[in-house]
């Protein structure tokens, strides 16, 4: 990795005996590893370093579609800055070593900024988070660019009921070693598979795949968006779920119906009632997948920082529930394994 960066550095015309700092930054979920490396002469600005895995294309993520021929993170990347969303500029790759150079956006993370902020302020970044959604929406569907991986790939109901059995196998299993009485579970499969074909059936535009507070940054006043390897095509409600039923921030209903409300004039292209109710059902196999994965990167990641965010996903579910009275049987079922689901 030394080698590989003085080489980067080399060729900015650094001299090669350029000393630099390399400060390893905090990874989440992602098998990629991320470092800040700061040159300590000259005017080279911070720059970050992610270090890949070893099976570089493949997705942290459950996934559809053939394999990609070139690195995910690369192929997206180049669609979303044609498309006018505000992506990290790439220096270099060095895909032999595993290691892509990336400009610096800096730690204000949405998630950082609204923590403590005034309604105004929240509702000023969240607008301008929901217009970056509707444009690329926009585009994407004028725009169906074979060449991006993002169009070769979709959540149909196989994936999406792979996620939502995620939950069980992980939020359930993995977590009480309980598993769900042959009854609910009968149950449990009947609402899962109407959540997957409801989703599934519902207008398919460009998602980002996880467009939420520590995906997006602020940067000299412009929203900039990462993580967006694992792009594809799916309903046009997942980002928003994503974004506004975030389990590192909550907003309280209100918030999320005056949001849901700017999207839909933004977009002028889905009624709110139908956007409100999609959303609701978006929330339950969203954050039920959250919560099982949570658990997973606990017990096969051995990472436990997710766990404190389990409780907070499970109560969206809950709360989505509450405005989906046809899927009571299927609260009822999960709650007998998970208290928490309860009406």
């Amino acid at each position: 990795m030394d080698h590989a960066i003085r080489a980067f550095l080399k060729d900015l015309g650094t001299p090669s005996d350029t000393a630099f700092s390399v400060e390893k930054l905090r990874g989440d979920a992602s098998s990629r590893i991320y470092w800040r490396l700061r040159p300590r002469t000259g005017s080279i600005p911070s720059i970050i370093v992610m270090q890949l895995p070893a099976n570089a294309k493949a997705s942290d993520e459950a996934t559809s579609g053939a394999a990609p021929t070139e690195l995910p993170f690369l192929n997206v990347a180049r669609y979303l800055t044609t498309a006018g969303v505000a992506v990290p500029n790439i220096y270099a790759t060095n895909e032999r070593e595993g290691l892509v150079f990336l400009e610096d956006l800096g730690d204000d993370l949405v998630e950082t900024l609204v923590r403590n902020a005034d309604v105004d302020s929240r509702r000023a970044i969240y607008r301008i988070a929901i217009d970056v959604v509707a444009d690329l929406q926009r585009y994407a569907d004028g725009h169906r660019d074979g060449s991006c991986i993002a169009f070769s790939r979709r959540f149909d109901p196989a994936l999406l009921r792979w996620e939502l059995d995620h939950f069980i196998e992980w939020g359930v299993t993995g977590r009480t070693g309980k598993t769900p009485s042959a009854a609910a579970q009968s149950t449990i499969d009947r609402g899962f598979n109407k959540i997957a074909e409801i989703l599934a059936a519902a207008p398919e535009t460009f998602v980002h795949r996880d467009f939420q507070s520590r995906n997006l940054i602020i940067t000299h006043g412009r929203l900039r968006v990462i993580d967006f390897q694992d792009a594809l095509m799916g309903p046009f409600v997942y980002d928003l779920v994503a974004l506004l039923r975030d389990s590192y921030v909550t907003h309280s209903d209100d918030f999320v119906g005056e949001m849901l409300g700017h999207y839909v004039r933004r977009r002028d292209l889905f009624s709110l009632d139908e956007t409100t109710r999609l959303f609701h059902i978006q929330t339950v196999q969203r954050k039920l997948k959250d919560a099982g994965r949570f658990v997973y990167i606990d017990r096969i990641k051995k990472n436990p920082s997710f766990l404190p965010y389990f409780e907070p996903s499970v109560a969206y579910v809950r709360a989505a529930f509450s405005e989906l009275p046809e899927f009571r049987e299927l609260q009822s079922a999960l709650a007998e394994t998970t208290p928490e689901l309860a009406g």
